[in-house]
């Protein structure tokens, strides 16, 4: 039975109802009009008429009861039929749901499959790249070891998208392996070690880095190298710090690369962390070659006081007392330096000065070199060999 026949019921129950109820009035003012307390006594119907008004009473208590039951039961069972409705429209709804959840997890299976078969292939690209990458990169590495093969390489116009090419090969390498370098053996740390070690015998040449330190590209490279030596790790890290540093030491030679490093915030904190390592013999020769070459020319009051705030001055005095020829050589000359450095601040030269004719002093307090060569007494670094 639906909602409507119950509907139905429940009104002409209530019409019943009012019906029996107007009778039942009607009936009471009947007797009152036509039995009268005279005529009653007269022909002595009290008694019936007392009887009748009970049996009134008792018969519309009954059709009231029976009503209200009734009417009861039938909302109740309205009210059944409307939940039945309700659950079998939710059915219908779940139904439906459960056939979109369906698709929906047969569409999801296909796309992990798909992102399966994607990750190999990634995977397999990735590791074509890499071995590619090593191998070309080496390739390159051993050509610039020959000066003359590094002229001929600048003459050609791809020099610049080399250096863009390491510039974010370099920066992705350290940023994904910040904590812990890969082994020497892998071919990612060859790729970047020899591409890095590229750039460095580029910059081995007086051409080379006066192209790096002026192309747009190579600046960027430098701003690079700059940024990310003081996240290199330690120890699983040592090969890179060790080409990096030979890289920004060609740099300094030029007078533009000079300036440049020079004015690196990180830079004296780098080199004071590997002047006071003890674990790289070679990383330390190479940071006090670094740091050599930097105090040459002091080319500001504000370097110089960074630098003095940063650099181990005791243990750099000490290495005058070394053993080794060349760090105790260099240990005397970067001694020199400060010194000199020192006189000009006490002076207050608004300039620091250089005996090298060469120089000349500039309205923005740096030094114009007329050879880019001049900078530095030491000969540049030629990167020999991609090892740990």
């Amino acid at each position: 039975m639906d909602v409507e026949s119950y509907t139905d019921i429940e009104s002409c129950m209530n019409e019943v109802y009012s019906t029996v109820g107007f009778v039942c009035k009607n009936l009471n003012d009947v007797l009152k009009d036509i039995l009268g307390p005279n005529c009653i006594e007269h022909y002595n119907f009290g008694a019936d008429v007392v009887e009748l008004k009970k049996e009134i009473g008792k018969l519309q208590e009954n059709i009231s009861f029976f009503v209200v039951r009734n009417q009861s039961n039938i909302q109740s069972d309205m009210q059944k039929v409307k939940l039945t409705n309700s659950l079998e429209i939710l059915e219908e709804k779940y139904k439906y749901l459960q056939n979109e959840w369906d698709k929906q997890q047969e569409h999801m299976g296909n796309l992990l499959d798909e992102l399966h078969d994607l990750r190999l292939k990634v995977k397999t690209q990735s590791s074509y790249s890499a071995t590619l990458g090593a191998t070309l990169g080496q390739l390159l590495w051993k050509v610039t070891k020959d000066p003359n093969s590094v002229e001929s390489l600048l003459c050609m116009d791809k020099i610049p998208e080399l250096f863009c090419i390491a510039n974010g090969a370099l920066s992705c390498y350290v940023e994904t392996y910040r904590n812990e370098m890969p082994s020497f053996c892998t071919d990612e740390a060859k790729f970047i070690l020899s591409i890095i070690g590229s750039v460095a015998n580029i910059a081995a040449c007086s051409e080379g880095r006066n192209i790096m330190v002026t192309d747009p590209n190579g600046k960027e490279l430098i701003l690079c190298m700059l940024e990310v030596m003081p996240r290199v790790p330690d120890d699983s890290g040592d090969s890179l710090q060790r080409v990096l540093m030979m890289s920004l030491y060609n740099i300094s030679i030029n007078e533009r690369g000079h300036v440049l490093v020079q004015n690196d915030s990180t830079i004296w904190h780098t080199i004071t962390r590997y002047i006071l390592n003890d674990r790289s013999p070679q990383l330390k020769l190479i940071a006090l070659r670094l740091l050599l070459s930097l105090t040459v020319h002091i080319i500001s009051r504000d370097i110089y006081e960074k630098m003095m705030s940063t650099i181990p001055l005791k243990e750099i005095e000490e290495l005058k007392n070394t053993t080794d020829a060349e760090i105790r050589l260099m240990a005397v000359d970067i001694i020199k330096n400060i010194h000199q450095a020192e006189q000009n601040v006490k002076k207050e030269k608004r300039l620091f000065q250089t005996n090298d004719p060469k120089f000349c002093r500039l309205k923005n307090d740096t030094f114009c070199c007329n050879d880019p060569k001049s900078t530095n007494q030491y000969n540049s670094l030629i990167y020999n060999a991609v090892s740990k």
